[in-house]
C-alpha cells in the first residue's frame, strides 16, 4: 500500500503533468513547470510503486511530445530534457521509450553538454548535473547498443572542445567516465573510430582545448593496464612514455651529457607521477569496470537499480 507521502506525490505530479498540457503557456510559465517536474521526479526513486507508476506514465508520454522536445527556445529544451534524464534514471536499466524516440532523446542530451563551456551561465548547473546522470547510470551504453556512432562522436568533440581547468571534478570525472565506458565496451567499428579521435586530442590539434589532452593523459593513467584496458589507451601510454624517454636523451645530448640531478629529476617528475596514479588503481584488472566507480563523484546508492548495463548490453526489467 502506498504511503501518504507517495500518494501525494504522486498528485502533484499529476497536477504538474497537466499544467504541461495547456498550450498557451508563455515561457517563463513553462519553464516554471518544467522545473517544478523536474524536483517532483527527482524525490521519485528506482522501482517505484505501482501508484507512482501511474502518476509517471502520462507523463512520460507528455515529455517526447514535439512541442517540449523541439520548443524554438533552448532554455526550454534543456529543461524538458532534464525531466526525460530523470525518467530515464527511474526507468534504469529499462529503456523507457523506443528506439527511435531514444535516438532523439540521446542526441538532444549531447547536444545539452555544449552549453558546458559557460560557467556564468545560469543553467550551467543543469547541465551538469544532466551529464552526471548520464555517466552513473550509463546512458552511453544504450547509444552503444543502438549503434549510435554518430552522436557518440558529436558528444565526444563536445567534450574535447568544452573542458577546462575551471570545471568542477565531478563533471572532469563524469566524462572519463563516459568516455572509458564507451573504448571499453564498444565493438571494433566503434574503437576503430574513437581511437582516431583521441588522436587527434593526443596531438593537441585544431578545435580541442588545452585541458582535453590533460583530460585524455589521466585516463591513460588510471586505464593502461596491458590486459583489461582499451588498446587505444595502452598505444597512447607507449606514446607518452617513448615522447618522456626521448625527451630525456635529447637534454643531454644538448648538454653534453651534463644534466645535473635536479633537472633530470624535473623531466622525470610526470612520468613518477604517472606511475604513482598507476599504482593507485593497479586493482583494475580484478575490479573491471565497478573500479571505475570509484572515481565518480556520486555512485548510485543501494537502493538504486546500477545502470543500463555494460558493455552496451541493455538489461531488462518491467517499463514504468
Amino acid at each position: 500500500m502506498a504511503s501518504s507521502i507517495e500518494i501525494d506525490l504522486g498528485e502533484k505530479i499529476y497536477r504538474a503533468r497537466k499544467k504541461l498540457e495547456h498550450k498557451s503557456q508563455q515561457k517563463e510559465v513553462l519553464l516554471s513547470t518544467l522545473e517544478e517536474v523536474e524536483a517532483f521526479l527527482c524525490k521519485v526513486g528506482q522501482d517505484p510503486s505501482q501508484t507512482m507508476q501511474l502518476a509517471i506514465a502520462p507523463l512520460v508520454c507528455s515529455l517526447i511530445k514535439p512541442r517540449l522536445m523541439r520548443h524554438r527556445d533552448e532554455v526550454i529544451k534543456l529543461a524538458t530534457i532534464s525531466c526525460i534524464g530523470e525518467i530515464m534514471r527511474i526507468a534504469a536499466p529499462n529503456d523507457p521509450y523506443d528506439s527511435h524516440i531514444m535516438k532523439e532523446v540521446l542526441q538532444m542530451m549531447a547536444e545539452s553538454f555544449e552549453g558546458l563551456d559557460d560557467i556564468k551561465n545560469p543553467y550551467f548547473s543543469k547541465r551538469v548535473k544532466l551529464l552526471e546522470i548520464f555517466a552513473k547510470f550509463r546512458f552511453e551504453n544504450i547509444m552503444i547498443a543502438m549503434d549510435c556512432v554518430d552522436i557518440i562522436r558529436k558528444m565526444f568533440h563536445i567534450f574535447w572542445r568544452v573542458v577546462d581547468e575551471v570545471h568542477p571534478n565531478s563533471m572532469i570525472t563524469s566524462m572519463q567516465s563516459i568516455i572509458f565506458s564507451v573504448l571499453y565496451g564498444g565493438d571494433d567499428a566503434i574503437s576503430k573510430l574513437m581511437s582516431n579521435d583521441l588522436w587527434v586530442v593526443w596531438n593537441g590539434e585544431k578545435d580541442v582545448s588545452p585541458m582535453a589532452h590533460e583530460l585524455l593523459r589521466r585516463l591513460v593513467e588510471q586505464h593502461k593496464d596491458r590486459d583489461t584496458s582499451p588498446m587505444i589507451c595502452r598505444n597512447l601510454y607507449d606514446n607518452f612514455v617513448r615522447h618522456v624517454v626521448i625527451t630525456q636523451e635529447d637534454m643531454r645530448t644538448a648538454l653534453g651529457n651534463e644534466l645535473s640531478t635536479s633537472s633530470l629529476q624535473e623531466v622525470t617528475l610526470e612520468t613518477s607521477t604517472l606511475e604513482a596514479s598507476i599504482e593507485h588503481i593497479n586493482d583494475m584488472s580484478s575490479n573491471g569496470m565497478d573500479s571505475l566507480d570509484d572515481h565518480i563523484a556520486s555512485s548510485p546508492s543501494h537502493d538504486e537499480k546500477s545502470d543500463y548495463g555494460s558493455q552496451g548490453q541493455l538489461e531488462q526489467r518491467p517499463l514504468i
